[in-house]
């Protein structure tokens, strides 16, 4: 509870974000933060990692038409298969799969961005990165200061990154 966003903030911040032109971007967790999110007009839905596997949830998700950015982190090749037939069964062929690894930080011997590449290209899919790395400075082993994963990302053709900080 102390670390929850709370919903009657989110209008605010969209509204904001617009007044600075920054496109608001929010990761739903149930149903009602996915109308929310619809009523404010987001030009995509986020989902977390941890969501990979509700089926349900991500017809819901998919069913808005909008594009899906699907976080895999954590989740078997099976459950990235069935999350992405359940997307594209509701009508919705926009997928970006956003590979990640799920510790904060993340070192970067872990990131397996050959496993974006291979997801991506085996169902037909835009592919990305949602990057935890950090840099010495903080206390991470990143000497590029959390830049290293993202450019290897986007030098292997991802088309989006998702860059974690506080």
């Amino acid at each position: 509870k102390k670390a929850e966003f709370p919903r009657e903030w989110v209008k605010e911040l969209a509204e904001y974000c617009k007044e600075i032109n920054i496109d608001f971007l929010s990761a739903p967790y149930d149903t009602e933060a996915v109308d929310l999110l619809e009523e404010i007009g987001v030009a995509a839905h986020k989902t977390g990692s941890g969501e990979v596997d509700n089926l349900e949830f991500l017809a819901y998700v998919a069913k808005t038409g909008k594009p899906v950015l699907l976080a895999v982190g954590a989740a078997t090749r099976e459950e990235v298969d069935a999350a992405v037939s359940t997307i594209r069964a509701a009508g919705n062929e926009q997928i970006v799969l956003l590979q990640c690894v799920v510790n904060y930080p993340a070192p970067i011997a872990d990131s397996n961005l050959r496993a974006m590449v291979k997801m991506g290209e085996e169902l037909d899919v835009l592919y990305g990165y949602s990057d935890h790395t950090i840099g010495p400075d903080q206390g991470g082993d990143d000497p590029l200061g959390g830049l290293t994963v993202p450019l290897g990302a986007i030098a292997l053709g991802g088309c989006m990154i998702e860059k974690h900080v506080t």
